[in-house]
């Protein structure tokens, strides 16, 4: 009876072995699923797209005539188009991007001749806008839903715009230019959504929100001839983009 009994508890302690042994092994396997998995998670992918924006907040001053001689004023002009590139990094459930905005040069129009009062006899015959964007970051954060992908995002970028404006003299019989040059730091925040419309091909529509703030300007004028004494005063008639702007995105992007 005794060598029965012991038999037994052999048998019991190899089975419990055996038991702990098969749980090791199920544990260990886990373990390197999970792992895989987290691996899987933080691979990065790459991005590149290309969008068509229009901006209908941002305002451009039009430079106009006053009734006096050599006094200016303005109209706001609204109403601006360019082209997006951005190429993306895609790392730790983040998605960061950086490059390249151009709003395509805007003709804004000439004001016509000056009041009969100026003795000058000024015609501004021409005015044009155009800007170059440099999206230095755009943090966004993909949360999808089935085959569509929203975009949630936040970024800082740097503006270089030009509003030029081509003024005439029947006096003199020549042209003068004026070129108001701005740097503006951009803060941006919106949200785009993407639908995988083949394997990796993303077409998408988005909107910004544009908070701008001046890091610089000049005025510049070239010519035969100028105005004296009137940068202060037509700094201040050809400025843009001096308050909230907005952007509408549509493009493709592509993920490789």
């Amino acid at each position: 009876m005794r060598l029965f009994a012991n038999a037994v508890l052999a048998a019991s302690l190899i089975s419990s072995v055996g038991y702990a042994q098969d749980d090791e092994v199920s544990e260990v396997g886990n373990n390197e699923v999970v792992e895989e998995s987290m691996a899987a998670e933080g691979q990065s992918d790459f991005g590149l797209s290309l969008s068509v924006f229009h901006d209908p907040l941002t305002k451009v001053n039009k430079l106009t005539f006053g009734d006096s001689e050599y006094e200016f004023g303005n109209e706001e002009v609204s109403g601006l188009t360019g082209l997006s590139l951005r190429f993306s990094v895609v790392s730790n459930k983040l998605i960061f991007s950086f490059g390249l905005d151009y709003t395509l040069e805007t003709d804004i129009g000439g004001d016509g001749a000056a009041p009969s009062s100026w003795t000058s006899g000024l015609n501004a015959s021409s005015q044009k806008f155009d800007m170059l964007g440099i999206q230095l970051i755009d943090i966004a954060y993909p949360i999808a839903k089935g085959d569509i992908t929203i975009l949630p995002s936040a970024g800082f970028g740097i503006n270089i715009g030009n509003n030029k404006v081509k003024i005439d003299s029947e006096d003199y019989g020549s042209a003068n230019e004026i070129t108001y040059m701005k740097v503006l730091g951009v803060l941006n925040a919106g949200a785009k959504a993407e639908y995988e419309f083949v394997k990796n091909l993303v077409p998408f529509i988005g909107a910004d929100l544009l908070l701008p703030f001046k890091l610089g300007d000049n005025l510049d004028q070239s010519g035969d001839w100028s105005f004296y004494s009137l940068d202060e005063e037509l700094t201040s008639n050809l400025d843009f983009m001096s308050s909230l702007g907005a952007r509408i995105n549509l493009g493709v992007g592509y993920y490789f």
